[in-house]
């Protein structure tokens, strides 16, 4: 026979566990969210942002604690981040790792507790890589920010005036590469760095045609240690070049009419059909190196379009420009024309004696 005391203590029992598993379960209201990416990178001041994902927002206020769950090398930890750690904005959480941390990528998931001393949800994880103490190699900055490759893909970013860098101060060489909305790391190597040092080079395959990539380059020394990150630079490359051809020009010396005119002509009277162009352009270096780049525009073209004529105007007297010429065709959206061969033109102007 089952006694009343048995029964009062299964009754009993049942309460408990269902008291247990209602305190277990019980979240709070409060959501932790999840983050925009999944993989982040610090500074090379051991400093990240990681913004949540669709613009949501989390304010510190709402939590009395910020937690994370931080695994790595088959360890788990806890670590007390605080409500300090979300940003002003509510937008996401910012971290500063100290040295110690160099070189170690964490598995970390986020969570708080609510000012009832209610738990949130755990957010989705993250891999954050730390690099808190940046090696003593430093890639120079560049020349420009503004680069295109020649038309089978090549460029040479020279880096700043005096500034080197030895290859073999290098074990791994890498570029970001944004295009629009999509970020991609290119492990280049260290033998496109200049046998001087004192750039880079770069060759690009022909399925990069016509893109403009913003890069930036960073390093690994031989122990291992992550370099700085150069500021971005723009390059357009133009890796297929257009079927289309301007001949080149008749060697020179030239020098100009007293009006600034000259005419070009093209080598072995060929001529080009304008029809084939949507545009014409002029690459000119002057005597100090100074490079501008004219559209000329196909009225450039002499009447039998067997070669170019120019008019300069009075700053440029008495001035020797290096000048060689390049176009885009009506084909293939316009695909850019190769430059012909350089010649240099004197400019000599003589005012009209008329005031």
């Amino acid at each position: 026979m089952v006694s009343i005391r048995n029964i009062f203590f299964f009754l009993l029992c049942i309460g408990l566990i269902l008291g247990i598993g209602n305190t277990a379960f019980s979240l709070s209201q409060v959501d932790m969210p999840d983050f925009e990416n999944t993989n982040y990178e610090t500074s090379m001041t051991g400093e990240v942002t990681m913004l949540f994902a669709g613009g949501a927002i989390l304010n510190a206020n709402s939590l009395a604690a910020l937690w994370a769950e931080v695994k790595y090398g088959g360890t788990t930890q806890y670590w007390n981040i605080g409500t300090g750690a979300i940003t002003a904005d509510s937008r996401g959480i910012r971290l500063v790792f100290g040295p110690e941390h160099d070189g170690k990528t964490y598995r970390m998931k986020f969570y708080g507790f609510d000012n009832s001393g209610e738990q949130t949800n755990k957010n989705r994880s993250t891999y954050v890589t730390v690099y808190s103490a940046p090696s003593s190699v430093v890639i120079p900055e560049f020349e420009s920010t503004t680069y295109e490759t020649n038309m089978v893909g090549e460029v040479t970013l020279k880096f700043t005036a005096g500034k080197t860098l030895n290859a073999s101060s290098l074990s791994k060489l890498w570029a970001e590469v944004v295009e629009g909305s999509v970020t991609e790391h290119w492990d280049l190597g260290t033998d496109i760095i200049m046998d001087d040092g004192t750039g880079l080079e770069i060759t690009f395959a022909p399925e990069h045609d016509s893109k403009t990539y913003t890069m930036s380059f960073y390093g690994f020394d031989p122990t291992d240690k992550r370099t700085n990150t150069t500021v971005p630079v723009d390059v357009t490359v133009q890796s297929e070049p257009s079927p289309v051809s301007i001949p080149d020009i008749q060697t020179g010396p030239y020098q100009t009419n007293i009006r600034g005119e000259i005419t070009l002509a093209f080598t072995a009277g060929q001529t080009v059909n304008p029809n084939d162009f949507s545009g014409l352009w002029a690459e000119v270096e002057d005597s100090s190196d100074n490079i501008e780049y004219w559209d000329i525009g196909l009225g450039a073209f002499t009447d039998n379009n067997d070669g170019i004529s120019i008019q300069f105007q009075p700053k440029h007297n008495a001035s020797t420009y290096t000048i060689s010429f390049y176009g885009f065709d009506t084909y293939l959206e316009g695909r850019r024309i190769a430059n012909t061969n350089k010649v240099d033109v004197a400019v000599q102007l003589e005012p009209s004696p008329v005031s």
